[in-house]
């Protein structure tokens, strides 16, 4: 009953928040919001196709995230071309390391145009 539950809180026991036992959002392919169909959608309309709509708004929550830290545009360029190669190898695409900064400019673009404001 509930008075248990609040009285062994009460005696300092911590037990898992039940949040604990579902699983975790995110570890699914759950439908993007509506900022990230706009840049999914803009991506595309940029001739960007990304293999998993999943992976393209990680890296566009990580543009966002280091643009807002203060990481400085050649090192958001490097890691983000990092992710598209690596998305790239991983769906068995084949790009040159130019085609990937490329993709890349266009990611950090089209996130900050779309995703991060």
């Amino acid at each position: 009953d509930e008075t248990t539950a609040s009285s062994s809180a009460a005696d300092g026991e911590q037990s898992a928040p039940p949040a604990a036992a579902e699983p975790a959002p995110g570890g699914g392919a759950a439908a993007p919001n509506a900022k990230g169909e706009e840049f999914l959608a803009a991506l595309r309309a940029e001739g960007v196709e990304p293999s998993d709509d999943a992976g393209a708004i990680s890296i566009a929550d990580y543009i966002c995230s280091a643009q807002t830290q203060g990481g400085s545009p050649s090192e958001v360029k490097t890691f983000v071309t990092a992710l598209v190669g690596s998305e790239s190898v991983t769906s068995g695409g084949d790009i040159t390391e130019e085609q990937a900064a490329a993709t890349a400019d266009t990611y950090i673009a089209v996130a900050g145009d779309t995703y991060c404001s």
